[in-house]
């Protein structure tokens, strides 16, 4: 890929040179995948001036090295944080509440290092829809997963979501949200600065930080979908979200369920039978792994079958019996599936 030089890439913009847009790209341990996430944003095509702000939490890996590098070539462009400790393990900070506040752009669009942009006028196509509709403060599009051991592809990842549809109310949006049936995905976004503002602090810190941020937003704004790949989406072996080691996986999937309720409870609405259904399936699975975990919500009007299961696993009977079971059932619906693929 033949990049423009920095002088190029601004040709177009105004005299003013007054920021638009800033990029934001969080950054660990990366240094695989950061030049292509790099290049996805250098060549966007725009009559209106961005800035990239790269935040490195303390990468242990060449990272820093190719962040500095093109440093040098655009340095009107490319400003990067590199911070000396890692944030994330020592919970001071998300580079969220670093790299925000440090942005000059009237939109952010948000890539983290290991995904990357296709489309060179992702950001023009977003921005001229945004600038022309006040009532519309976030714009999002499709994208394709890429399985990085796997060397496998999905393409379109939203196609069989909901996110075509056009929502008349705040109401609807918020609830296809919390049922996962809308889909925002992250390198795909970007949203107008003006509604961090307008967010209340959570008392609770869950383990995903985009979810949360668009919640919060669907009840101020309008968002815009187009039904385009603007990225692609790297899955790779180890991450909060995705991990090898099944405490992490169920961990993980208890504090999304925490996260839906909380939420709905943010905002007044009720919980959907489906979120009631997913999180006490998540609690009563993380606990057959963490007995002494103290459940952020009690179980929501279980039936009488997981009454007797939170019992019998809080008291430690019949435990190894439940995870006996689990681990069998995930086997015979893995043989299944393989099964099935074979045919």
């Amino acid at each position: 890929m033949n990049l423009r030089t920095e002088a190029e890439i601004m040709r177009g913009w105004p005299p003013d040179n007054k920021t638009l847009v800033t990029i934001v790209c969080p950054a660990y341990n990366h240094e695989k995948y950061i030049e292509e996430a790099i290049k996805g944003f250098l060549i966007q095509e725009t009559n209106f001036p961005f800035e990239i702000i790269i935040h490195d939490d303390a990468s242990a890996d060449n990272t820093p090295k190719i962040i500095q590098q093109y440093e040098k070539q655009y340095l009107k462009i490319i400003r990067p944080i590199y911070q000396t400790e890692n944030q994330y393990s020592k919970k001071i900070k998300p580079w969220s509440d670093i790299a925000f506040p440090l942005s000059r752009g009237k939109y952010i669009a948000i890539c983290e290092g290991d995904d990357y942009w296709t489309d060179p006028l992702k950001l023009q196509k977003q921005v001229d829809f945004l600038e022309k509709n006040d009532q519309y403060g976030l714009a999002h599009g499709d994208c394709n997963f890429y399985f990085q051991e796997k060397g496998r592809w999905k393409y379109r990842a939203n196609k069989n979501l909901t996110n075509n549809n056009i929502f008349t109310n705040k109401e609807e949006i918020f609830y296809q949200l919390i049922d996962a049936s809308y889909k925002i995905r992250t390198p795909t976004v970007i949203f107008r600065k003006e509604l961090l503002g307008k967010i209340k602090p959570n008392e609770i810190t869950f383990m995903m930080g985009d979810t949360p941020m668009w919640l919060d937003f669907s009840q101020h704004t309008k968002f815009r979908y187009f039904n385009e790949v603007f990225a692609v989406y790297r899955i790779i072996g180890e991450s909060s979200s995705r991990s090898k080691n099944i405490v992490k996986q169920k961990r993980f999937q208890l504090s999304m369920a925490e996260m839906r309720i909380y939420y709905s409870r943010k905002y007044g609405y009720p919980i959907t039978p489906n979120l009631k259904t997913r999180y006490n399936k998540a609690l009563l699975t993380y606990r057959l792994f963490d007995t002494g975990y103290k459940e952020l919500y009690p179980l929501i009007e279980p039936t009488f079958y997981q009454k007797l299961r939170s019992q019998a696993i809080k008291h430690g009977l019949l435990r190894q019996f439940f995870l006996t079971r689990y681990f069998i059932s995930k086997y015979l619906r893995f043989l299944k599936k393989y099964l099935t693929v074979s045919n």
